[in-house]
């Protein structure tokens, strides 16, 4: 029998939550047919999406199914798949966020994301990583709409969890005694990085630490590292922040904190709201009470750890369950 081929068109490739996702789908593919990997890269010259609608045009392969992240939707050939089967994989909308609050380039990110919207008719199943989505993209002409939550290895993060000094690290970072380390996230405007130094930078008893690709200077620790020294620091924090302008699609970051047993405190934008309420978090909306939530939350640190790994360690963030999701989708569409 002839082995089924399932096109997988992927970014340009980043470290972002939507590359891990899309990372963990190709793997689950494996176990159905021969995966065909589509790599869209950026042009040096063109931004992603407009370089796509170009390289778009340029796919020659021919599998049984295409699974799509949004820029290779926004440069597929329509006319030319029409015949295969496509799942397309959309994180979050959020134009202006996408372009860090340029209008006249959220403008024209907007056209190619209507783009898509008006071939919702041409997408056999959209994947949306929570319920948020699930809803937003309800009144566009999709066929099916399925919820396939962000997964996480859970084996290691423990293992990582267990073994953590914290005072070895507290002491490599150069925290003083009194301090409590507070995770504000990458250090980018459109998570707001730039908004909470301010509302935070008076307080000497906080010690802040950002990671992540910068797009703005803070007088702040930036912190670099490979996988499980991030999951470490993000385990040595006494408090972690989500308070990104963007429609979060998920958030990786406020979620692999609460694993390590790091409360958050978030704003609930976008599909965040359902990780954070889910969980019994704190929200704050105002980034001028961030000082006192912040006091309210280490007051109240131990409960709020445990419903937060409550939440998130169940089986439907695991990264068996989301293999079996997957898998399942795939073989009903061959």
């Amino acid at each position: 029998m002839e082995s089924k081929k399932i096109g997988i068109i992927q970014n340009y490739g980043s470290a972002s939550g939507g590359s891990a996702y899309e990372q963990m789908v190709a793997k689950a593919a494996q176990n159905i047919g021969e995966v065909i990997p589509i790599i869209l890269k950026r042009r040096q010259w063109l931004p992603s999406y407009f370089a796509n609608m170009l390289l778009g045009q340029k796919i020659t392969q021919d599998p049984n199914i295409l699974i799509l992240t949004l820029n290779a939707a926004v440069g597929l050939n329509w006319k030319k798949h029409q015949h295969q089967k496509k799942i397309l994989i959309w994180h979050h909308y959020d134009p202006l966020a996408t372009t860090n609050n340029n209008t006249q380039r959220a403008f024209l990110y907007n056209q190619l994301y209507k783009k898509v919207l008006k071939n919702a008719s041409k997408i056999d199943v959209l994947v949306v990583v929570g319920e948020y989505w699930r809803s937003f993209f309800a009144k566009y002409n999709f066929p099916q709409i399925k919820v396939i939550y962000n997964a996480f290895d859970l084996d290691f993060i423990n293992n990582v969890k267990n073994t953590i000094n914290t005072t070895a690290i507290r002491k490599k970072i150069g925290i003083k005694k009194n301090q409590r380390l507070i995770y504000i996230g990458q250090l980018q405007k459109m998570k707001s990085a730039d908004r909470i130094w301010t509302a935070l930078k008076h307080r000497e008893d906080l010690f802040l630490i950002g990671s992540g690709q910068k797009n703005i200077e803070l007088p702040i620790y930036h912190f670099s590292g490979n996988y499980k020294d991030y999951l470490t620091m993000l385990g040595t924090c006494d408090v972690a922040l989500s308070m990104s302008q963007m429609y979060e699609g998920w958030n990786r970051t406020a979620h692999e904190a609460m694993l390590m047993g790091t409360p958050v405190i978030g704003n609930a934008i976008g599909n965040s709201g359902e990780l954070l309420c889910g969980a019994k978090q704190k929200i704050c909306h105002n980034f001028n009470n961030l000082p006192i939530v912040i006091e309210e939350v280490l007051k109240n640190k131990n409960i709020l750890s445990k419903s937060a790994l409550s939440y998130a360690q169940q089986e439907k963030f695991t990264q068996p369950f989301f293999k079996n999701q997957w898998e399942s989708l795939i073989k009903d569409q061959l």
